[in-house]
């Protein structure tokens, strides 16, 4: 493996007893008054997924640029309303609207928002962080350039 591929990740974990909580799994978001539930036109409100807390990521061991406080809430449409019909696909632009990353900077003032009528909200979970190494996907640029046999473009 060409360790130039790898990169620090903080991986999210169930917190344990006494663990410092950087996010959570589940429960309802704390958004501003005025910000809008999102929802994949067409299809339905995004179920929300999981909180982050910028300011308690191991920031200063990763490489990528995050904000130093707020919250990134993640929302992805997950089939509930629908009975599984529309999927969120990796692969398949067309169904990126169905996935939102909401940032709600620290200073606004965020209320615990209850879920449209038609979604069921997740058992809240705690999330601690530590930090890994991750490996770029095999079919990603940089590893494609580091593995492919020579001559295949």
């Amino acid at each position: 493996m060409d360790a130039g591929l790898l990169r620090p990740a903080a991986m999210l974990r169930v917190a344990e007893v006494g663990e410092a909580v950087v996010g959570r799994l589940g429960g309802l978001p704390r958004l501003p008054e005025g910000v809008v539930w999102p929802a994949w036109e067409g299809h339905g409100p995004l179920s929300f997924v999981a909180a982050v807390e910028c300011a308690a990521l191991p920031r200063g061991e990763l490489d990528v640029v995050l904000p130093e406080g707020g919250t990134l809430a993640f929302f992805c449409f997950d089939g509930s309303v629908d009975d599984g019909d529309a999927l969120v696909m990796p692969d398949d632009r067309e169904s990126w609207a169905g996935a939102r990353v909401l940032y709600v900077p620290a200073e606004a003032d965020a209320v615990e928002r209850a879920a449209p009528a038609e979604l069921k909200s997740y058992p809240e979970v705690p999330l601690a962080a530590s930090v890994a190494a991750t490996a770029a996907e095999p079919w990603a640029p940089a590893a494609h350039a580091a593995f492919a046999p020579a001559g295949i473009a």
